[in-house]
């Protein structure tokens, strides 16, 4: 069952005011393939880069996801026109900790001190592992455990 756009944020929001934006995290969905098989190299900073890691996101001392992505990565936020007769604009979907695609919004939410490490998928990654609706890329964005 697909959320819209309005009860997705109803839902972020209310979970980001009940924790103090501090531990906000959507639970685990098991559906969803698992990204974090996926290699990681920690410090990456090619242009080419898919993935933003823990210490370059700290370097920038900037304080949310959104933030850190406009600053390190903003090829991650490209708006692409889809094919087909609606040429609708079509924007990248993010998960966070394997739960339900959002909107880009959420990435405002969550604050830079939290985040592990944030991963773009490319289009044909994001149709393989979440649905071919996923069209524009997805932004992963791993949490930092609680202690």
């Amino acid at each position: 069952m697909r959320h819209s756009f309005e009860q997705n944020t109803r839902r972020v929001l209310r979970c980001a005011m009940a924790a103090g934006l501090t531990a906000c995290a959507v639970p685990p969905r098991p559906s969803v393939l698992a990204v974090e098989n996926a290699p990681r190299v920690d410090g990456d900073r090619a242009t080419g880069s898919n993935l933003l890691a823990a210490n370059e996101i700290d370097a920038t001392k900037v304080m949310t996801a959104y933030d850190a992505i406009v600053s390190r990565r903003p090829r991650f936020l490209s708006v692409n026109q889809s094919r087909g007769s609606d040429r609708a604009v079509v924007a990248p979907s993010v998960v966070v900790e394997r739960g339900l695609p959002e909107s880009l919004d959420v990435l405002k939410l969550i604050p830079a001190s939290e985040i592990a490490e944030i991963r773009y998928l490319e289009p044909w990654e994001s149709t393989t592992k979440f649905g071919t609706e996923y069209t524009a890329g997805m932004i992963v964005v791993r949490l930092r455990a609680l202690h």
